[in-house]
């Protein structure tokens, strides 16, 4: 044989060995909306006067895209064109996370246009900037010019969506390395530039420091105290009312953000929001000068006292207390010290005024609108240990507030010799399956159960509330949550289910903590035995209806599992959603591995994923949304092969077992020639 045809017969063997051995494992989503495709457009600035222009700023180049896009949406379901309120949007999108409205990247101007598709966004694009960075300060600035120059208005908002941490900052963007807005970052990116009212949608901003910082540029700002949900404020709401009347002030505008943000959540628990008269924080933090000096000459002798008001104000929180709830308790204690009283009296009058508008949950009634950096003891000062040392790296750099008060001295002072408050510890009990467990809770109590898993299977943990309100959830051995999502719980209040309390899933061997938890007394019954799959059949469509969510987040986690034996072959697994929810699918073989976990979180998309079957086994299929609402339906479809040992093993083996035959045969030819 020559060189020519062993080469053919290597070529063809080759080309068989890839055709028969690759594995085909094609992870795909695509996208069931689109977007309005209009090409950027140039405004000119209008030379009338409109009654409002809202600037919102929404950073979605992170992990909840999903709630940014739909933030969107929501504006321009509630928008009608009247003439008086203009609305200029900045949005900016993570490549990962979120697959609607087309599945673009970067960040975009838009200019609010009616539109009551939730599919696509119907509002005219102005700009398309391509990948910017949220997390920087010059960012906003930028935003904000340019739509301060485009329309002329008496009064301007400017709306902040994204996440928040209190005084490390707000607008986290990570693709650019996790880069955020500190306060003081902001209050400089906003010189010589003014907004009658500031709000943000973000965690834990409602602090005096906070509001301090930014009182610079703004006259009004409503945030809140708690952690916000996934998607809290109801923008269509606030644009509906602003749009039926364009004439109201600032702070109304304020009041509506806060009103309309708790009669979203029928079954409201921890939710806050205030709005702070900037024009009173002066005063404000004169008062509270006033009283840290007193409270520094107590020191050392009084420490054990003053340690002891504070764990009276908010036990619970080891960082921050209230400020209206902290004159309150100061009072009670120093009821016989007419100095101090006198401080707190006028402390207390100027904050009452200073905040315009509270709205608290039942689980919040002692949050009265601002909060203030008081740690309970020197354990809880990170992350922000430059509050009182300056040369301790930090974001705390220039913070206004740390210059103007003497509220750090004292902190200084009393931090050093505050006593350690000691936590409580909390008890465990071990958790058997298929037994009922009484559970009585008093106050704001947790109570901890162990389950060792053993074997890998699908769990259903079931809580029937009897009195109260009770929620749980399930953290691993290093107390993280067991879900790739923070929000796979069962929550506390969701009457809409009645009163059962309910999580289905996949686990893994391994320990399990189940925390139950209660803002007030409560009492169930807790149940945990093993579920089973739903047992469905090749080109079988089946369908199911996600758990309804308040807000954005489901009352329970309930995910619905399907399985099928499977045939050697390679099949397409395809769930398809009605609505552009946080879909989050798992695929688990045989050997209770899974082949697909890592789709947590990307929402707005349908999911197709393309599985190849060596032998016949079993799959199992779990089909979930963080986000509750709409339904699903799930087929798996594909093409059965007859022999897979023979196509994948056997007939490539041959071949090249002949051509190295062939090969040495010839070698020894050409040997026996040569000689």
């Amino acid at each position: 044989m020559k060189k020519k045809q062993i080469l053919k017969i290597s070529i063809v063997v080759l080309f068989i060995l890839i055709s028969n051995f690759q594995v085909i494992l094609k992870n795909e989503t695509h996208s069931n909306t689109s977007i309005n495709t209009n090409m950027v457009s140039h405004i000119t600035p209008n030379n009338g006067l409109v009654n409002w222009l809202l600037m919102f700023y929404l950073d979605g180049d992170h992990q909840y895209e999903l709630a940014i896009i739909d933030a969107l949406n929501e504006l321009e379901a509630g928008f009608s064109i009247t003439g008086e309120v203009e609305v200029i949007i900045m949005i900016d999108r993570h490549d990962e996370y979120d697959r609607s409205t087309g599945n673009w990247t970067g960040a975009r101007y838009y200019r609010l246009q009616p539109n009551s598709d939730p599919m696509i966004i119907g509002s005219e694009m102005l700009l398309d900037l391509g990948e910017v960075n949220m997390g920087d300060g010059t960012t906003l600035r930028d935003f904000v010019m340019w739509s301060q120059g485009l329309f002329s208005a008496e009064k301007q908002a400017l709306i902040i969506l994204d996440h928040g941490e209190g005084l490390t900052g707000i607008s986290w963007d990570f693709t650019s390395d996790h880069d955020y807005i500190t306060l003081d970052e902001l209050q400089e990116a906003m010189s010589g530039l003014h907004v009658d009212l500031l709000v943000t949608e973000a965690c834990r901003m409602g602090y005096v420091e906070v509001a301090y910082e930014w009182r610079t540029f703004t006259d009004y700002i409503a945030f809140s105290q708690s952690s916000m949900l996934i998607e809290s404020l109801d923008y269509e709401a606030v644009i509906s009312e602003l749009c039926l009347d364009p004439t109201i002030k600032p702070w109304e505008l304020g009041e509506i953000f806060g009103r309309t943000y708790l009669e979203l959540y029928a079954y409201c628990t921890f939710q806050t929001f205030s709005v702070v008269n900037c024009s009173l924080l002066d005063s404000i933090v004169e008062s509270l000068s006033n009283l840290s000096l007193e409270l520094t000459n107590m020191l050392p002798g009084e420490v054990e006292n003053l340690s002891a008001i504070r764990y009276a104000a908010d036990e619970y929180s080891l960082r921050s207390v209230d400020i209206g709830t902290m004159i309150e308790v100061f009072q009670i204690a120093f009821q016989d010290n007419p100095q101090i009283m006198n401080i707190l009296n006028e402390f207390e009058v100027v904050y009452e005024e200073a905040i315009l508008y509270n709205f608290n949950a039942p689980y919040s009634q002692n949050k009265t609108g601002m909060s203030l950096f008081f740690p309970i003891d020197n354990r809880s000062i990170s992350p922000w240990e430059q509050y009182i040392n300056y040369t301790y790296p930090g974001d705390l750099t220039n913070l206004d507030f740390l210059n103007d008060t003497t509220w750090d001295e004292f902190l200084n002072e009393y931090e050093l010799r505050a006593p350690f408050i000691p936590l409580e510890s909390q008890t465990t009990q071990w958790l058997s399956l298929n037994k009922n467990y009484q559970i009585e809770l008093t106050g704001k109590a947790v109570k901890i159960f162990v389950l060792i898993v053993e074997m890998p299977a699908i769990y259903n943990f079931t809580l029937s509330v009897t009195s109260g309100d009770m929620g749980f959830s399930l953290k691993n051995y290093f107390g993280d949550s067991v879900f790739k999502t923070d929000y796979m719980y069962a929550d506390l209040v969701n009457p809409e289910q009645g009163n059962t309390e309910q999580i289905i899933h996949f686990l893994k061997p391994g320990i399990t903590f189940v925390c139950l938890n209660s803002l007030g007394n409560a009492s169930g019954i807790f149940h945990t035995t093993l579920a089973r799959t739903i047992e469905i059949s090749l080109d079988q469509e089946v369908s199911g209806e996600f758990l309804p969510a308040d807000g954005l987040n489901p009352p329970n986690a309930a995910a619905k599992y399907y399985s099928l034996y499977l045939d050697p072959g390679i099949y397409d697994i395809i769930v398809k959603t009605s609505w552009p929810v946080g879909l989050e699918v798992e695929i688990i073989n045989h050997r209770n591995y899974y082949v697909v976990n890592h789709l947590y979180g990307v929402p707005g998309a349908n999911f197709s994923y393309q599985h190849e079957m060596l032998e016949k086994r079993f799959l199992i299929i779990g089909i979930g949304s963080y986000t509750g609402t709409g339904s699903f339906s799930l087929i798996i479809i594909g093409q059965i092969v007859d022999n897979p040992v023979l196509t994948f093993i056997v007939i490539p083996f041959v071949l090249i077992l002949l051509v190295i035959i062939r090969f040495q045969r010839i070698r020894r030819l050409k040997y026996k020639f040569l000689l």
